[in-house]
């Protein structure tokens, strides 16, 4: 499996470099004879000293930060910060295509709540299944009802990491819109510090999700996985794909009205082509099977929060699912056309987003009602892949139950997300909550405790009086530690810290009646919480 670097000053090629100035510098002496032109003798001179050790590290830095500064002005463009969202076009906007006239906006309920969290500049998730109408809702009330206020739209995944990188930022006052946020989520790139940072400066934050997306994150999950924190600190808004009454009334006095099957499908999932979206799937697995593994392996790559793929990665990935939907070889050429041939010239199953990168439509991916197998994870751990990727694999294998230890390949992805978190979280060190993810892992999915504790005593070092990383601690001493002197003062030191912080003052409850039995003093902390 070979994990490729996009730092050209990382290029396997320096290495080869310098064998050759290596070489070279080891049999000039045997080839420089007495007599030699000068001309010769310069020419072996300037190669000698341009392939020297210190030349070829300078060059690799300038290739590097030339690199870096190009990332960053992509990284502008790419992200989007508009000073004003009016007269931009929907598609640019990460809305669904349509093959009607959709210029028309149907007000929604949803929009009254959207507008007065902007009022209170209070952080809001708009939840809903695909195509439900949540970006569409969010870009027409913030360009119809806040004209003038600048927007920073990141569209990449990594857009985030590298404006923050870049030391560039939206700007005080700034709407923030984060479609998708759990592909944030999903790559560590937006942390509660960095959310509380721009809540504070203050911006006013908008996310959207899907539904079956919020599910692991939601405040009623089984296990608290990481970002969880971040998702609870907006506040929810739902939306539904069927249309209410009081849109119902708004929709007969628009250009939608004559509109079919509005009522049964949903005017958003109409707009973007649902049913036909549904019905060429349905065709797919009926007809086209390894058009339909591909769709497959590449609504699996981003349920697993991957990202954009390459077409190598979605057909190993697709190889999975021979023995259940296709027997004879992949023609993949043909396969591909059929995925990604646009349906009424606006919307198809797969579509290309780079260079090399392909992506799942994500109503099929909401839809997915099929396991994600370990087989499947398995064959994304050897996949080629970034250490990003690793990361988001091991945590599907750990979200999944599908973490096999024992085996080679998920073990070398574990490495290396192992090493990818341990760098993210040394350079943020200045941010306790950045620890917090990777403590996660080391305990749940590598079984570390002994360096799990090393990073709680570095967080706590940092900020003494963090309620988050104080009460994770707690847990960790009683839970797993079972010292339950040195957890009921660490529980005590995080609600000192923060006396209003529910999810500590439970988990101390807790804590007490199951480990001194003292119900009176548990009622008291009920009540106070």
């Amino acid at each position: 499996r070979a994990i490729r670097s996009t730092d050209p000053g990382r290029s396997a090629w320096w290495i080869a470099f310098r064998i050759i100035g290596a070489v070279l510098g080891a049999i000039t002496p045997f080839i420089v004879k007495p007599g030699m032109p000068w001309p010769v003798l310069g020419v072996l001179a300037l190669v000698g000293s341009l392939l020297s050790q210190p030349v070829i590290s300078a060059l690799q830095d300038w290739a590097s930060k030339r690199a870096q500064d190009r990332r960053t002005a992509e990284s502008s463009e790419s992200s989007e910060i508009y000073d004003s969202l009016v007269g931009k076009e929907l598609e640019g906007l990460r809305v669904h295509h349509s093959d009607h006239d959709d210029s028309e906006f149907l007000p929604r309920d949803a929009q009254k709540k959207l507008i007065q969290n902007i009022e209170d500049r209070t952080p809001t998730l708009i939840i809903g299944p695909s195509m439900s109408g949540k970006t569409r809702l969010v870009v027409e009330t913030v360009r119809k009802n806040y004209p003038s206020t600048p927007v920073w739209f990141p569209k990449g995944d990594d857009d985030i990491k590298r404006l923050v990188d870049a030391a560039q930022g939206p700007g005080c006052g700034s709407i923030i819109i984060l479609d998708d946020v759990d592909r944030f989520l999903s790559n560590q790139t937006l942390s509660l510090g960095q959310l509380n940072a721009w809540i504070r400066e203050p911006c006013i934050v908008i996310a959207t999700m899907m539904r079956s997306s919020y599910i692991p994150w939601r405040d009623g999950a089984k296990d608290k996985l990481p970002g969880w924190d971040v998702v609870n600190r907006f506040t929810i808004i739902q939306m539904g794909t069927l249309l209410t009454e009081n849109e119902q009334v708004a929709l007969s006095n628009s250009r939608y009205a004559d509109l079919a099957a509005v009522e049964k499908v949903g005017l958003a999932p109409l707009l973007g082509g649902a049913p036909k979206v549904r019905q060429r799937l349905e065709e797919g697995r009926e007809q086209h099977l390894w058009g339909y593994a591909l769709v497959r392996a590449a609504a699996d790559w981003r349920r697993a929060g991957l990202g954009p793929a390459t077409k190598t990665q979605i057909q190993e990935v697709a190889l999975v699912f021979k023995d259940d939907i296709a027997w004879d070889d992949p023609d993949w050429e043909e396969a591909w056309a059929w995925a990604s041939k646009e349906l009424n010239d606006t919307v198809s199953l797969i579509r290309q987003t780079g260079s090399r990168e392909w992506e799942i439509l994500d109503l099929v991916a909401d839809e997915a009602n099929w396991p994600l197998s370990q087989q499947t994870l398995e064959t994304m751990a050897g996949t080629e892949h970034s250490p990003r990727q690793a990361l988001a694999i091991s945590l599907a294998m750990h979200t999944h139950g599908a973490l096999d230890r024992g085996n080679p390949v998920v073990n070398q992805t574990l490495q290396e997300a192992d090493e990818f978190l341990y760098e993210l979280t040394i350079k943020s060190i200045s941010d306790p909550n950045s620890f917090d993810f990777y403590i996660f892992f080391l305990t749940d999915i590598l079984r570390n405790n002994d360096r799990a504790e090393e990073m709680y005593n570095q967080a706590i070092a940092i900020d003494p009086n963090n309620a988050n990383t104080l009460g994770n601690y707690a847990n960790f001493l009683w839970i797993i530690r079972r010292d339950r002197n040195r957890a009921q003062n660490m529980y005590q030191r995080a609600i000192k810290a923060d006396p209003d912080h529910t999810y500590n003052i439970n988990n101390f409850i807790n804590f007490l009646g199951v480990v001194y039995l003292d119900r009176n003093r548990a009622q008291n902390m009920y009540q106070r919480a």
